[in-house]
């Protein structure tokens, strides 16, 4: 950058950011990989806590290095949390009146309507409302779908949205899955994989030292599915393998988790259940465990599963979603719990099953990195910004500097 030559404003747009959940990771290791090379801001309706973000996903970010933007919500809003839709629009909208204070909009979680072209990447959860709305339809019931389609129009009109403009961002994916469902929903007609950032957790045991242990990491929120895991173990424990299971997770439904507290109670002897946890301590249930399960049909990637492979654990992963895609391997890949007592009740009972398995595994587990997702998206802003130097009639706002907001709080 010469003499005198600003830094190009960048604003990492996530409505609501908490600790302990993958789309987190893609917007933390963003900041990482842009702080040094541009003026980067973090847009949220949630309290950030950067050490806390540091411990979660490893990353080594300042305060210094990065401004974080609150925007105020309407008094009803923080007090209904469920609506994440209409928060969605309200970030949007509250991006359209920044639109000249920034130089590039970056959305992380799902297609975003800055008011002018940026870059979105898509990271549907599980049992997300836009995919049952927008996606198969057939699979909605029809009174829910006209609810929630009346509302999204009405969420849409309080943001102004185009699909145009949403069609005309840089579109990227956490898998290939992610982006069919992308096509599928909004029409779109290009995307790019960009696999989401994953650590290699410092793992220290050998894994014939480790214990004959599975570890379930995930949201404990019903479409994670995690009372299967526990059912599918159980299973396999009747049959004669004496597993147990750790379970850590934030738990986001209160109904769901009471659940799972229940069946923790009733299987107490094998079965245990942690809230999240530091990345460290979460590492050392890693280093304990030979296994992993994640039960969530739907996945769009799996982050947490994905971490497992990269520390030495065979996980089983279920059919659907972008996670099986990056795993790979039929014998670890089941479709329903039948299935999936059958599949880890093989590769327990077979140590030469177990040894192909971890190095196909690991082989698997290497095309999610923190290194190869920092490469993408470094490669994608570079060119986003030289193509916009390609063509100056673009409209990319005022040369106002907007590199001072650190907690700032505006009304949307």
């Amino acid at each position: 950058m010469g003499i005198g030559q600003r830094r190009k404003r960048v604003a990492l747009v996530q409505p609501d950011f908490i600790p302990g959940g993958g789309t987190e990771a893609v917007t933390a290791w963003a900041i990482e990989t842009l702080k040094s090379d541009y003026s980067v801001s973090l847009l949220t309706f949630s309290p950030v806590n950067t050490a806390n973000i540091n411990d979660f996903y490893g990353t080594r970010i300042d305060e210094g290095e990065y401004a974080v933007i609150n925007p105020r919500l309407p008094f009803f809003q923080n007090r209904l949390m469920r609506f994440a839709m209409a928060r969605d629009h309200l970030m949007m909208r509250y991006c359209k009146s920044l639109n000249r204070d920034f130089d590039l909009f970056i959305g992380v979680g799902g297609g975003m309507d800055f008011g002018k072209r940026g870059i979105q990447y898509g990271a549907y959860a599980p049992a997300s409302t836009l995919m049952k709305i927008l996606g198969d339809k057939t699979a909605t019931p029809g009174a829910y779908y006209l609810m929630k389609k009346t509302f999204m129009r009405a969420c849409e009109s309080l943001s102004g949205f185009s699909l145009d403009s949403l069609r005309g961002n840089v579109s990227l994916a956490t898998s290939k899955w992610t982006g069919e469902r992308m096509e599928e929903m909004y029409a779109l007609q290009d995307y790019e994989v960009v696999y989401p950032p994953v650590n290699t957790p410092d793992v220290a045991r050998r894994w014939e030292d480790r214990e004959e242990a599975f570890l379930c990491v995930a949201r404990i929120v019903p479409e994670k599915m995690v009372d299967q895991a526990i059912e599918i173990l159980k299973r396999v424990r009747e049959i004669g393998f004496p597993i147990t299971l750790h379970i850590a997770g934030r738990p986001d439904d209160r109904r769901y988790f009471e659940k799972i507290q229940e069946l923790q109670a009733a299987n107490a002897s094998w079965v245990f259940v942690y809230d999240v946890l530091p990345k460290d301590e979460l590492v050392g249930l890693m280093d304990r465990c030979k296994y992993g399960i994640n039960a969530a049909s739907g996945e769009p990637a799996g982050i947490a599963a994905i971490e497992m492979l990269k520390a030495g654990c065979i996980v089983f992963v279920r059919e659907g979603g972008g996670l099986p895609e990056i795993v790979d391997t039929p014998a670890v890949t089941y479709t329903d719990i039948t299935d999936a007592v059958g599949k880890i009740v093989h590769v327990l009972g077979d140590s030469e099953s177990r040894a192909l398995l971890r190095e196909r595994l690991d082989e698997r587990a290497r095309s999610c990195s923190t290194e190869t997702f920092c490469l993408a998206i470094k490669r994608v802003v570079r060119q986003f910004f030289d193509e916009i130097s390609e063509n100056p009639n673009a409209d990319q706002g005022s040369e106002l500097d907007g590199s001072s907001h650190q907690n700032q709080e505006a009304a949307c």
